[in-house]
């Protein structure tokens, strides 16, 4: 009987571990999901007000907030000669010191032809802050 019990409370502590990790990888696709829209839905890469609402997205004291918001619109804009859209997948989920490493795997889709002008890939990680997971640092190609 005790053994019984035993696996039942085993039991359900796995479902509820398990539930909480769903929760959290559900919460940090969204805030990528919603990242990667935004810029998406940016047609002017040089308007101070369009880049600056990308920065809700990450940490209070994220050191790389600048550089890959200009990265992703600026450069890879500049590189393919014309507005870029980002098609990703989430592929990866590790929980690391605190944070949690996500790898997104991404075509860069030209916005005119919806072409494939170059793909990659990167690590974002998150951070909750405030009840929100938020940008921390990214390791990219850029």
């Amino acid at each position: 009987m005790k053994r019984l019990l035993l696996m039942f409370l085993i039991s359900i502590l796995m479902v509820g571990c398990s539930n909480v990790s769903t929760e959290v990888k559900n919460s940090s696709k969204q805030t990528i999901t919603s990242f990667f829209e935004a810029i998406n839905s940016m047609e002017d890469y040089s308007s101070e007000s369009e880049l600056n609402k990308l920065k809700v997205y990450f940490t209070n004291d994220s050191s790389i907030t600048d550089s890959l918001i200009e990265y992703l619109t600026t450069f890879e804009s500049d590189r393919q000669n014309e507005l870029v859209n980002y098609d990703f997948n989430i592929s990866e989920f590790k929980k690391l010191n605190g944070m949690y490493k996500v790898k997104v795997e991404y075509d860069i889709v030209s916005k005119e032809d919806k072409s494939i002008l170059d793909n990659s890939d990167m690590y974002v990680y998150l951070k909750d802050e405030d009840g929100k997971f938020k940008i921390e640092t990214a390791d990219c190609r850029g």
